[in-house]
């Protein structure tokens, strides 16, 4: 049960609950300066939580149990958070999580804009700061009208290695579906754009993103993945959204089934 005094803003629990568990519906992006970020404290099983919503959504939420402090040190967040959300323009598709080991952080690129208190983190975990990093990003995306990021983007950073944070800090856009390869009689000959298409060179076809554009693709089953550079178009066949090079295939480790889901992600 709630305690009045301490509910700072906002309604009952009750309401956020059944707001969060609504089902996902097409959403607009706010302007700026129409974006609410508040505080509520709260109680649950006789421990004390506070949390920031942003939009009445709930992006962050820590264990308080009564301490004023701690209680302050919530507020100066959702303070500085309602800074950075002015500072984004509307532009909520830019922010990352941040692939921090002491705090669950934002970036925009390869920028920290943005660190939680590592207190927070109860767990001992070493990937706990970047799962929280994730959830927080994807919960803010998910208040300010943004697409949440796939669950791939959160498997390749607890595993990549520090020389892919270049890679992390350029996604800029991700789309999903059916990945296919091709090779054979297409060896040899010419792409789309005009290049000599090898089968052993990291490269892709797609309908419409511009040759030259990098993607970071994702066996979502697997976990594998690799960069790829777009210089063909297709796939001709129905359901599916990229078509990659044996090599590629190879490195996902989907040449023996010859079709995967993935998730594709944008680097500018």
């Amino acid at each position: 049960m709630f305690n009045n005094i301490k509910i700072q803003l906002l309604s009952a629990l009750i309401l956020l609950n059944t707001l969060n568990s609504l089902p996902c519906m097409a959403t607009t992006a706010l302007p700026a300066n129409e974006a609410t970020v508040v505080t509520n404290v709260w109680e649950n099983n006789g421990e004390e939580f506070s949390s920031i919503l942003v939009n009445d959504k709930v992006v962050y939420t820590v264990k308080t149990n009564s301490n004023p402090e701690a209680q302050d040190k919530v507020e100066a967040m959702a303070t500085r958070l309602a800074n950075v959300i002015h500072e984004l323009k509307g532009n909520a598709e830019s922010l990352l999580p941040g692939k921090d080991t002491s705090a669950a952080s934002i970036r925009i690129g390869n920028q920290t804009i943005f660190k939680f208190d590592a207190c927070a983190l109860a767990e001992t975990d070493k990937n706990q700061s970047i799962n929280q990093s994730f959830q927080i990003v994807n919960a803010l995306r998910l208040a300010l009208g943004a697409n949440q990021l796939p669950q791939a983007l959160l498997n390749f950073m607890t595993t990549a290695s520090k020389d892919a944070s270049l890679t992390l800090g350029k996604i800029s856009n991700c789309f999903a579906g059916a990945a296919s390869w091709y090779g054979g009689k297409f060896e040899g000959r010419k792409t789309s754009n005009g290049e000599i298409f090898s089968g052993k060179k990291l490269t892709a076809a797609h309908p419409s993103l511009p040759f030259g554009t990098k993607l970071l693709v994702v066996n979502r089953k697997t976990g594998d993945s690799c960069v790829v550079e777009v210089n063909d178009r297709g796939p001709f066949v129905g359901g599916r959204v990229i078509d990659l090079s044996k090599a590629a295939a190879k490195q996902l480790n989907m040449l023996s089934n010859g079709v995967a889901m993935v998730d594709c992600m944008v680097i500018n």
